[in-house]
């Protein structure tokens, strides 16, 4: 994604051109990428374990079809609540905390800065 974003003009940081979106999105998931390689992992699954597979994959389902009709917020809390289900059990605190966290900076994000026609709530 970098790579074929720097093959546009990116521009200066005042008049920024197309390709400096797609290069600093692409180097960004790099890094993260590369970080998430060297990170040591206390979380233990368990080998074949077929409900973090489907409580995930349930979570992104769960977001792509809600988010829409139900608001950025209420899809956002589903995604945390059934994350937090692939592991064991979630602490009420630590949802509200996590979904309350991801719920603004969604907003900021995505609602606020790049203008997605997104409603937080229904």
């Amino acid at each position: 994604m970098a790579y074929e974003g720097a093959q546009l003009s990116i521009g200066t940081l005042t008049r920024i051109g197309p390709g400096f979106f797609p290069t600093g999105l692409g180097l960004l998931i790099l890094l993260l990428g590369l970080a998430t390689a060297f990170e040591t992992e206390d979380i233990v699954f368990a080998r074949n374990s077929v409900r973090a597979l489907l409580c995930i994959s349930l979570a992104i389902l769960t977001f792509a079809v809600t988010v829409e009709r139900l608001g950025l917020i209420v899809a956002t809390a589903g995604v945390v609540l059934l994350t937090s289900l692939a592991h064991g059990r979630p602490t009420i605190r630590t949802v509200s905390a996590v979904t309350a966290f991801l719920s603004v900076l969604g907003i900021l994000l995505f609602i606020t800065m790049l203008r997605i026609p997104l409603n937080p709530v229904f």
